[in-house]
């Protein structure tokens, strides 16, 4: 099943293939989003990830404040309602 995850506290050298070969044991990534500022363009050190896996328990216990560089990483799965805006009908 398709799951989205948060990831804050990334050291500002993270790239999408670091976070394929983190995440990859987990199941097939299929999106990486790292955030970058709207003006320059200097990733901010938090990102989004969508995964195909049925371990998204595991992933948030294993991964979550693991070290990673000089910080620890944060790994929050998100739900449909933390990133769909609900439209009242």
């Amino acid at each position: 099943m398709q799951r989205t995850f948060f990831l804050g506290n990334l050291p500002y050298q993270t790239d999408e293939m670091m976070l394929r070969e983190l995440f990859g044991p987990y199941g097939t990534v299929t999106a990486v989003n790292l955030v970058g500022d709207r003006v320059n363009g200097v990733f901010r050190g938090f990102g989004f990830l969508k995964i195909d896996t049925q371990d998204e328990k595991r992933i948030t216990s294993e991964l979550d404040n693991m070290p990673l560089g000089n910080q620890r990483l944060i790994v929050q799965e998100l739900n449909s309602k933390d990133v769909t805006k609900q439209v009242a009908t």
